[in-house]
């Protein structure tokens, strides 16, 4: 038997408008890897420190590669660090908003 995850309401760019600040300063609680019907993705749980609330945010090539210079390639070692999350242009060929996630220190 394969044991099956939940489905999962993740927080999309195309809820919020470009330059508008999601998450403000939040709290990394997990990374996990999910399947998609886009393949392979990573799924970070953030806590938003305004209002408490568990925020699933799936990572961008851009997002990710922010988190793993910033923290490291272990995503176990990403557990309480703190992020913030901006809806911004995308670069090179999609020019759709999407949802980038930075460390802050």
């Amino acid at each position: 038997m394969v044991k099956l995850k939940k489905s999962v309401k993740a927080l999309r760019a195309e809820d919020f408008d470009k330059g508008e600040t999601v998450i403000e300063k939040g709290k990394i609680l997990k990374a996990e890897i999910r399947d998609t019907e886009f393949g392979e993705r990573t799924l970070l749980t953030v806590e938003d420190q305004e209002d408490e609330e568990e925020k699933p945010i799936f990572l961008n090539s851009e997002s990710q590669d922010n988190l793993i210079e910033a923290y490291g390639e272990e995503s176990d070692d990403w557990h309480g660090k703190l992020v913030s999350v901006t809806c911004e242009r995308g670069k090179g060929k999609y020019k759709n908003n999407m949802l980038i996630v930075k460390a802050q220190k």
